[in-house]
């Protein structure tokens, strides 16, 4: 059974226990879509792919995802404080999340970009978290 749901609430919860993250953030991490976006800067979280590792002999109980933050504000520089307080916060983290046992947090992938709507700019940062069984 996947343990989704479970890693998406601890990886949340974990995210907004640092205290540099909510200086910035305050409350503002959205799951899968913003309820506004009139503030920023603001975080939407979205976990885009979830695997669980097989043996020969049947499932291994360990699972691996790929989460997603789009990071917005309204500066590149805001963006990248941002950037490097979830960073700092989550890449190489091994451990209790919550009521998850992770292996292996890892940084993947970074894409920049502006929203033509709202004009603010964005980050789109992958996370890859493995759960140990």
């Amino acid at each position: 059974m996947s343990k989704g749901s479970a890693v998406t609430i601890s990886l949340a919860a974990y995210i907004m226990a640092d205290p540099t993250v909510v200086g910035i953030i305050e409350d503002r991490l959205y799951n899968i879509h913003a309820d506004t976006t009139e503030n920023t800067p603001y975080v939407v979280m979205s976990r885009i792919a979830t695997t669980e590792e097989l043996f020969l002999d049947g499932p291994s109980g360990m699972e691996d995802s790929i989460f997603q933050l789009a990071l917005y504000a309204e500066t590149v520089s805001e963006l990248d404080t941002l950037r490097d307080a979830l960073n700092d916060r989550l890449n190489g983290f091994r451990g209790t999340m919550g009521t998850v046992e992770v292996g292996m947090v890892a940084f993947g992938n970074e894409v920049d970009g502006r929203d033509s709507e709202s004009d603010f700019k964005f980050k789109i940062l992958d996370y890859r978290i493995v759960l140990n069984s």
